[in-house]
């Protein structure tokens, strides 16, 4: 509580009108105080969206790499006797191709995580 409400409490020789600014002056900083405390939540629902969004992207483009990765691999599970060395060579830089997508993926997203965090500290910091 601030002093103004400590007084209003404690001291019941203070006036009414004066009680009554004092009531005030505490309603108009209740109110700013709430109109702040919405845009925070807000702001704080905007984040969650854009999260929800983004990481809906991310699961999407992850599986892309990931299936490369899954059908070379069967592929020369299952065919190596039947393959010659250029076929699974092939495969493998298919593999690899798909782990380096797989890992710009990865870094993108962590990168992106960081910049979230340090604009919501700034935010609520």
């Amino acid at each position: 509580m601030n002093n103004n409400t400590n007084l209003l409490i404690m001291e019941p020789r203070i006036s009414i009108k004066k009680k009554h600014i004092l009531t005030l002056e505490r309603i108009g900083q209740l109110e700013i105080e709430n109109a702040l405390l919405n845009r925070l939540l807000q702001k704080q629902i905007d984040i969650n969206q854009a999260k929800t969004t983004f990481l809906a992207n991310v699961s999407h483009e992850l599986r892309s790499p990931l299936t490369n990765i899954q059908l070379s691999a069967s592929l020369i599970e299952h065919y190596y006797q039947r393959m010659n060395e250029e076929k699974i060579i092939g495969h493998l830089g298919k593999i690899k191709d798909a782990v380096s997508d797989f890992v710009v993926i990865l870094n993108n997203y962590l990168l992106t995580e960081q910049s979230q965090k340090a604009d919501e500290d700034q935010f609520t910091g």
